[in-house]
């Protein structure tokens, strides 16, 4: 009789597949038609029921999935959880299962989290008259965007069965870590995210008459340089704290000073505190 951990060894092939398949074909945001349906092709197959979220986010709905492995009982439910959305980067290396839309690219991970999850269920679901409870399986888009878990949680992931605890993980691809490593810690691992947009807003002229106008740009470097302060001097230094802009944009050309330029990024932080100031 196999072990579940030689089960799992079993399904390696099975999930590299998944993941070539998934890295293929990347969306990003809540709106991720084509993965969401290659996830519902692959829980059809193993025969496990799942419901696809219909709430609304910004005219269009949300494509996460919940599944249900319903054991002997509900009272007890674990979720499994992955993120299913891309990241707006071209992929510039080549292989067989380079991303075939162009300008969007699995950069962080997500198509492992999905054929890891996937992998999981198929196990889950050939042991499924042995457990004593349930698992839900969270196929979250919009992660990258920082909302789409409260699109399923708004489409009622954590109710019917009630949810009693959340699992979930990150691949981690660390020079330091070997293959296989799995790495844990009480309290905190993964730190929340905000995203912040700047717009500065200038007023255009020749770029050999900067006089006449309002150059967004001197502006946008001073704000930038500014921002760096905060985490550096309003900050005690044993707060956790990262503050980055990621994206810069301003103008089309050499010699005409544009009219507005736009700063972006990301503040991660594990404390509230910290996070709001």
């Amino acid at each position: 009789m196999s072990t579940i951990r030689e089960e799992c060894r079993q399904t390696n092939d099975y999930i590299v597949s998944l993941r070539h398949q998934f890295h293929r074909i990347p969306e990003t945001g809540t709106y991720t038609p084509k993965t969401q349906d290659a996830i519902a092709r692959e829980l059809n197959a193993l025969g496990i029921p799942y419901t696809k979220n219909t709430v609304l986010f910004e005219g269009k709905p949300d494509t996460g999935i919940v599944a249900l492995i319903e054991g002997k009982n509900t009272d007890k439910v674990i979720a499994l959880r992955a993120d299913i959305d891309a990241l707006p980067q071209t992929e510039l290396l080549e292989s067989p299962y380079k991303s075939e839309h162009p300008g969007c690219m699995h950069a962080c991970g997500h198509d492992n989290h999905i054929a890891m999850l996937l992998g999981a269920a198929k196990v889950l679901k050939a042991h499924q008259s042995e457990l004593n409870g349930s698992v839900k399986l969270f196929f979250q888009s919009g992660e990258e965007i920082v909302c789409g878990a409260k699109q399923l949680i708004k489409g009622g992931c954590l109710e019917n069965p009630k949810v009693s605890a959340i699992l979930g993980l990150h691949v981690w691809p660390l020079p330091y870590l070997k293959p296989g490593t799995v790495v844990a810690r009480p309290g905190c691992v993964m730190v929340g995210g905000n995203h912040f947009l700047i717009k500065i807003r200038g007023k255009s002229a020749h770029g050999s008459a900067p006089a006449l106008g309002i150059d967004p740009i001197p502006c946008a470097a001073q704000i930038i340089t500014a921002l760096q302060n905060i985490t550096s001097r309003e900050l005690p230094g044993d707060a956790s704290r990262v503050l980055s802009i990621c994206r810069v944009s301003s103008g089309t050309t050499f010699n005409v000073i544009p009219d507005s330029a736009e700063l972006e990024g990301t503040v991660r932080t594990p404390d509230l505190e910290v996070q709001n100031f």
